[in-house]
């Protein structure tokens, strides 16, 4: 079966540290927000679902009920829609989100799987970064001014230069960073 980076249209058209997102991303989606329908999100007239942070409802993501293409049909539209992940399922299936509301019933799964012939739309998302703050002296805790050092993180090998104090600041993907 294929990698769940082998057919991800948002890394092939965006480019790092754009993907679409993992079932399992999905999933903490789900889990760590409040979701609320839109009717008419900020009187734009698009309808959809709005994933609030638990613990700070200004912080949010707004996804449109953008129905899907079955064939030259489009269906759902406004009501609902499904949102492909990167993780495979089978020979004929991929998992989405899907987010549906109708008649007052909101239904959201966070790991439902669909044919993957039919037209769902896409929703790039990219990792979470961290500042990283780095600071270089020799043994006699002398600064070590216009060291050359290689971070590496999820987006690949980043090329610095230690200034005059011996330090390097940067934004990394969280996880594993190492150094060379």
């Amino acid at each position: 079966p294929p990698t769940d980076t082998q057919h991800d249209i948002c890394a092939a058209r965006l480019g790092a540290p754009w993907h679409l997102p993992t079932k399992e991303n999905c999933q903490e989606l789900y889990d760590n927000t409040d979701i609320e329908w839109m009717a008419n999100y900020n009187n734009t007239g698009v309808a959809g679902m709005k994933f609030m942070k638990k613990t700070d409802h200004s912080v949010f993501i707004f996804i449109p009920a953008s129905g899907y293409y079955y064939g030259t049909d489009l269906l759902n539209n406004r009501i609902g829609g499904n949102f492909w992940s990167s993780s495979f399922h089978s020979v004929t299936n991929a998992y989405t989100l899907y987010c549906y509301s109708w008649n007052s019933i909101t239904n959201v799964k966070p790991q439902e799987y669909n044919e993957r012939k039919a037209g769902r739309s896409v929703r790039p998302v990219t990792l979470p970064f961290a500042p990283l703050s780095l600071h270089f002296q020799d043994g006699s805790g002398n600064a070590l001014a216009g060291l050359a050092v290689t971070v590496t993180d999820g987006n690949g090998a980043h090329s610095m230069t230690t200034d005059a104090s011996g330090n390097i600041v940067m934004n990394v993907v969280k996880g594993n960073v190492t150094l060379a």
